[in-house]
C-alpha cells in the first residue's frame, strides 16, 4: 500500500466547517478564485522540493476552529459538516491501560461517522499477531527508526493490528478563513497550510499523553517547506485508509476524497522497493492489518513500499521518493541496471497476446502460455515483489493452466495453496477497496476459467499436430 498522500485542497465542498461540532462562520474572499487543488506531495518531488521555505503571508491571520464538546453518540451532523471524533468512542477520564487496543482522533465528515459506525460489528477487538512479540522497533544506521523482526515469520503471518494515532483527510478542506486577494497561489498554500498546523494542534492535544508523545516522536521530513511541525509529522507518516471516501469533487483527483492515518508503530516502517509486509485497513476493527508478504528471517528488517508503481523503472522510483527525503538503496536500487531488465521481462510476458487454440497441440500451448507464466512468476519473486497484484494473477493462472492444460494435479495444488497465501496477505482485511477489487477478482477468475476451458479443449485436439490455430481471446 502506498503511504498516504497529503495533498491538500483550497475548495472543499459545500459543507460546514465543523471541530467538535461548532461551525466556522467565517467565509473564504475571492473563493472562486481560489485554486481548486494545491498537490503539496507532487511538488516535494521536484529537487528541492522539500527546502521550498515558507513564503511572507502578511495580513494572513490563521484563526482557530472554535469547537464545542457534543456527546460521543451524536450522529445528526451534515453529511459534509466537519467534525473531530474519537473512534471508537471512551469516557473523558480513561486511560490508555483501561484500552489496550486503544482509540484514534480522527477529523472526518459528519457522514464518514456514519460509515464508521455503521459498519457491521464495529468496533471488534484488535486480532491477535500468529505470533506474539516476533519484532521490535530499533535504530538503524542511516535510517533512523525501523521494525526488526525478532522470530522467523511466514509468508501470511499477520504480524500486527495497530490503531492509528489519528486519522484525518487526506486532502484537508480550508477553514474558511478570509485569505486576502492579492495572494499568490503560493501565498494561498502557505496560509492553508498554516490552518492545517491548528487542527493538527487540537487534534493532538486530545490524544493522551503517551499518544501525544508517540506522534511527536515520529520523524519529520518536512521542517524546511512551510509545513508546520505536527502536519510535517503527518505529511511524512501517513498511510492511506481504504475505506470511508468522501463524495468525488469535479476537478480533483480521486486521492482527495480519502484519509490518512498516522500510526505509533506501523509508521515507523522504512520503505523498500522489495517489501516484505503489506498493510491494509480493517474497518471492523478500526485498525491497519501487518502482514508478511514473504518469508522473513529473524533479524530482517520490516518494510513497506511507500510508492503504488513498483514495477516502474528505477530512476521513476527514486523520484516518487523524493517526497521523502531519502534516496532508497535496496537491492533493486543498488542493481539497477539488472533489477529494470527483469521488470521489462516481466511487462513484456505481461502484456495482452492473442491466443492461439484451435487445433493447437499440448506443446505449443505449453510454450506459448505456460513457460511465460513460469518466467514471470521467477522473475517476480527475484525482484521481491511477492506482494503486488501481477504476482497473485499469474499464481492464479498457473494453477488453472496446471490443471487445464498441463492436467498435473501436484502443480494445481502448488500454486493454488500460493495464490490463498497471498490473497490472505492482500485481501483478508474488510474495507471499501478490497470489496471493489473482490469483484474484479471474481471477473477476472470467470473470464480466466473460460479461456482456460478453451485451451484444454484445443489441447485435446492435437492428434493432426497442426499448429495454427484460431484467435479465441487475450492472455
Amino acid at each position: 500500500m502506498k503511504r498516504g498522500f497529503l495533498n491538500s485542497s483550497k475548495a472543499y465542498p459545500k459543507g460546514k466547517a465543523v471541530a467538535n461540532g461548532k461551525d466556522d462562520k467565517k467565509k473564504a474572499e475571492n473563493d472562486s478564485d481560489a485554486p481548486a487543488y494545491f498537490n503539496v506531495a507532487e511538488q516535494s518531488k521536484e529537487i528541492g522540493g522539500l527546502k521550498r521555505g515558507s513564503v511572507s503571508v502578511e495580513g494572513y491571520e490563521s484563526i482557530a476552529p472554535q469547537t464545542q464538546i457534543n456527546a460521543a453518540d451524536r450522529n445528526d451532523y451534515g453529511a459534509l459538516d466537519w467534525i473531530m471524533s474519537t473512534q471508537p468512542s471512551r469516557g473523558v477520564e480513561d486511560k490508555l491501560a483501561d484500552h489496550p487496543d486503544n482509540w484514534t482522533e480522527c477529523f472526518i465528515t459528519g457522514g464518514a461517522k456514519r460509515k464508521i459506525l455503521e459498519t457491521p460489528g464495529f468496533p471488534e477487538p484488535l486480532p491477535r499477531p500468529t505470533q506474539p512479540d516476533c519484532f521490535r522497533v530499533v535504530d538503524l544506521p542511516g535510517k533512523g527508526r525501523g521494525v526488526v523482526a525478532t522470530k522467523d515469520i511466514k509468508w501470511g503471518d499477520l504480524v500486527l493490528a495497530e490503531r492509528a494515532l489519528v486519522i484525518h483527510p487526506a486532502g484537508f478542506p480550508s477553514l474558511g478563513t478570509a485569505v486576502p486577494a492579492h495572494f499568490t497561489d503560493t501565498q494561498r498554500q502557505q496560509a492553508l497550510m498554516m490552518d492545517v498546523e491548528k487542527i493538527m494542534d487540537i487534534l493532538v492535544k486530545r490524544m493522551s499523553e503517551e499518544n501525544q508523545k508517540a506522534f511527536k516522536d515520529l520523524w519529520n521530513c518536512h521542517t524546511e517547506d512551510g509545513s508546520g511541525p505536527l502536519f510535517g509529522i503527518s505529511r511524512t507518516n501517513g498511510f492511506g485508509i481504504e475505506d470511508f471516501y468522501e463524495p468525488v469533487r469535479p476537478g480533483l483527483p480521486e486521492r482527495a476524497n480519502r484519509y490518512s492515518g498516522v500510526f505509533n508503530i506501523l509508521s515507523r516502517l522504512n520503505h523498500s522497493c522489495q517489501p516484505n509486509v503489506e498493510i491494509h485497513w480493517d474497518s471492523p476493527t478500526f485498525a491497519m492489518t501487518l502482514r508478511a508478504s514473504r518469508d522473513i528471517k529473524a533479524g530482517d528488517e520490516l518494510c513497506v513500499t511507500y510508492i503504488s508503481d513498483l514495477l516502474s523503472p528505477t530512476a521513476s522510483r527514486q523520484r516518487d521518493l523524493r517526497s521523502y527525503g531519502f534516496q532508497c538503496t535496496c537491492g533493486r536500487c543498488s542493481n539497477a541496471s539488472i533489477s529494470d531488465a527483469r521488470s521489462e521481462e516481466f511487462r513484456e510476458i505481461n502484456k495482452p497476446k492473442a491466443m492461439m487454440v484451435e487445433g493447437g497441440s499440448l506443446k505449443s500451448l505449453r510454450e506459448q502460455h505456460v513457460d511465460p507464466m513460469i518466467r514471470a512468476i521467477e522473475l517476480l519473486e527475484q525482484e521481491g515483489l511477492t506482494s503486488i497484484l501481477e504476482y497473485g494473477t499469474m499464481l492464479s493462472r498457473m494453477s488453472q493452466a496446471s490443471a487445464s492444460i498441463l492436467g498435473d494435479k501436484r502443480s494445481e495444488q502448488k500454486y493454488k495453496k500460493m495464490y490463498e497465501t497471498f490473497r490472505l496477505v492482500t485481501r483478508s482485511a474488510r474495507n471499501a477497496m478490497i470489496k471493489k477489487l473482490e469483484e474484479e477478482d471474481r471477473k477476472h477468475y470467470e473470464m480466466m476459467q473460460e479461456m482456460t476451458r478453451t485451451m484444454s479443449m484445443a489441447g485435446s485436439r492435437n492428434a493432426s499436430g497442426n499448429d495454427r490455430g484460431q484467435v479465441v481471446g487475450f492472455s
